[in-house]
């Protein structure tokens, strides 16, 4: 991650984006933020221990936060094997409960901000 920030405030990112399974810290949370990215979180949030996720997570804003399961090496607690949709779930209680938030909370407002995300303010269906 100390790599990352750098070459992205240099270059820019004309469309925002996400920082996919993010595993850095709370601490560079506004610098990306700032460049208007978006940051998901993966089975990790669940795994024994947890801290450093969950402590980047809530430094986050709530209009800023994904859920995702698409890393097949962090499938979350209990489970075993590959990543699935239906992990989801858990990885919505793990964030909810960090959070401090309901797992609805977490779902209706990961929903939004995907979708706000990833059609770019178009309604979900439209074509580009």
């Amino acid at each position: 991650m100390p790599q990352l920030l750098p070459v992205l405030e240099r270059d820019g990112l004309p469309f925002g984006g996400a920082l996919h399974s993010y595993s850095g810290s709370a601490e560079q949370v506004p610098a990306f933020e700032a460049l208007g990215l978006h940051f998901a979180f993966a089975g990790p949030v669940t795994w024994p221990g947890a801290r450093k996720p969950l402590l980047a997570a809530r430094a986050v804003a709530p209009e800023r936060l994904l859920l995702e399961t698409d890393a097949p090496d962090q499938v979350p607690r209990p489970h075993r094997g590959r990543c699935e949709p239906a992990h989801l779930a858990g990885i919505a209680a793990a964030l909810a409960g960090a959070l401090g938030w309901t797992v609805a909370e977490v779902g209706d407002r990961t929903t939004a901000n995907a979708r706000a995300l990833f059609t770019r303010g178009r309604p979900v269906g439209a074509t580009p």
